[in-house]
């Protein structure tokens, strides 16, 4: 099994990955916010039923940051990956170049 990686393609991925990381951080951040008026201390909704929303809201809430913390960790793995196989392409270009060199030392003796 071949394996190839277009780099630059590669890091576009992670790049975006990490853009929608971002942009999802500042769609809750701005949800939080407008999810924090339904606590009960704002005067625009009292009622039992605003409870149940808050506590729902509160709940489903605090899965959030581990989430991100997934999509950071997938997009510090991809990265990683790249570096590791960018690294190890390098070191076989220069075990042939080495070898390449020998072999035309060798065959001039």
């Amino acid at each position: 099994m071949s394996i190839i990686i277009k780099e630059q393609e590669f890091r576009d991925i992670i790049n975006n990955i990490n853009k929608e990381i971002d942009n999802l951080e500042k769609i809750y951040e701005e949800i939080n916010n407008k999810a924090k008026r339904l606590d009960g201390n704002d005067e625009m909704w009292k009622s039992d039923t605003q409870k149940v929303v808050y506590d729902y809201y509160v709940s489903i809430s605090k899965d959030f940051p581990s989430n991100i913390n997934r999509l950071k960790s997938l997009s510090s793995y991809l990265n990683t990956t790249l570096e590791n196989y960018i690294n190890e392409e390098k070191g076989i270009d220069k075990d042939i170049d080495e070898d390449a060199s020998n072999l035309s030392i060798n065959e001039n003796n």
